[in-house]
């Protein structure tokens, strides 16, 4: 499994975040960190895992329609937000 990949406290930041919908300041709390140090947890955990899972971009997801669309909207997101 990729997440058991990841270091454990990346782990809990991204699951609080990413699967129980907790707020940056409510897994900080839960933590006992700064809601910056659960930002970077995340972000380091959704990197490894994208590596781990060698996702590489929406082409990573040709094959399956709705994965492809969900890429492609959030690289669109992505560049819209680089403006």
């Amino acid at each position: 499994m990729a997440l058991g990949a990841v270091p454990e406290d990346m782990c809990k930041a991204l699951l609080l975040i990413g699967a129980f919908g907790f707020s940056y300041a409510e897994a900080a709390r839960a933590c006992a960190c700064a809601a910056g140090t659960i930002k970077s947890r995340v972000h380091r955990a959704r990197a490894q895992l994208a590596a781990t899972l060698s996702l590489k971009g929406p082409g990573h997801f040709a094959a399956d329609v709705i994965s492809q669309s969900v890429a492609t909207q959030a690289e669109r997101g992505r560049s819209h937000r680089g403006n």
